[in-house]
């Protein structure tokens, strides 16, 4: 059976769920995080039931799983479609033309560190840096590079306070 039965009876379920939650309690908007699948409930569920909608697009959504017609309609019948880079921005742009007529939205993740304030110059925080990283564990988000880095970069910062030592 081609995988685009498939994907569709997903659909067909996922729609069957946000229709049986609407019965229950009013759903005044709905926001698809994805432009493939996700999107496609969003905008099957629009239709059916006028309920309004805006969907995310980030990357393998936009670039791989979502043709450029499904992505055009998407945007013609959503209120909003948001990405996270003005790269993505530029690229949804050209694939839906018209369609996007002013709904089409960069929000970049993190913080707009110029609303902060930091000391200096910097003093060194004592003891070796923290690293935190917050993701999947999963190989295409670099974490093994992450680590990688993080102890080279601990191993550079051990060698330069041992030399300091030395150097007393």
């Amino acid at each position: 059976m081609p995988k685009f039965v498939f994907e569709l009876c997903g659909r067909a379920h996922g729609f069957g769920n946000l229709l049986s939650q609407q019965l229950r309690e009013p759903v005044a908007h709905l926001h698809a995080h994805f432009a493939h699948a996700p999107a496609l409930t969003a905008m099957l569920t629009h239709r059916m039931t006028g309920i309004p909608y805006t969907f995310t697009a980030h990357a393998r959504d936009i670039y791989v799983e979502t043709p450029a017609e499904l992505l055009r309609a998407q945007a013609e019948r959503a209120q909003a479609v948001i990405t996270c880079t003005e790269y993505n921005r530029r690229h949804l742009a050209r694939q839906i033309g018209p369609a996007a007529n002013g709904k089409l939205h960069c929000v970049y993740h993190g913080l707009d560190l110029s609303q902060f304030t930091f000391p200096w110059p910097r003093v060194p925080a004592p003891g070796l840096p923290i690293l935190l990283s917050v993701a999947r564990l999963v190989e295409k988000k670099g974490l093994r590079d992450l680590i990688a880095a993080g102890r080279k970069a601990t191993e550079r910062s051990l060698r330069r306070r041992n030399g300091a030592r030395a150097g007393r």
